[in-house]
């Protein structure tokens, strides 16, 4: 972690630990929300700063995931919402893996990804 990143997380009050525990907490609430108990999935974080926030591996023969969360990624968008965006996206990766007909072509499926957990997980006019 650079200095730059490690100062952004101590302005936000959220240590290392915290900032996982808020990730696995929206995970819970969104793996009950989308129907996914049944599936194992396992989370890893990290703090490699490749411009990727996260990404998702299901394998939806065996009804198991693993996504990967990029601490220095997810606490660069001040958007309230952008964290619980990041899990809701990647949980979708899950529902739609069983579709994808070449697993090396993923632009269909980001496409589709991002728009259905945009639709999920935006606040609703009551």
């Amino acid at each position: 972690m650079t200095n730059e990143e490690y100062f952004r997380e101590l302005a936000k009050g959220t240590s290392e630990e915290q900032l996982q525990d808020k990730i696995r907490a929206l995970v819970e609430t969104w793996v009950t929300r989308l129907s996914l108990q049944h599936w194992t999935i396992n989370l890893t974080f990290d703090l490699q700063d490749a411009g990727v926030t996260s990404d998702c591996r299901p394998l939806w023969q065996y009804l198991s995931a693993r996504i990967r969360f990029n601490l220095n990624e997810v606490t660069k968008n001040d958007d309230p919402y952008a964290l619980e965006y990041v899990v809701v996206h990647e949980l979708t990766h899950i529902l739609v893996a069983e579709l994808k007909a070449n697993p090396g072509d993923g632009d269909h499926e980001e496409r589709v990804v991002s728009h259905i957990a945009m639709a999920l997980q935006r606040p609703w006019p009551k």
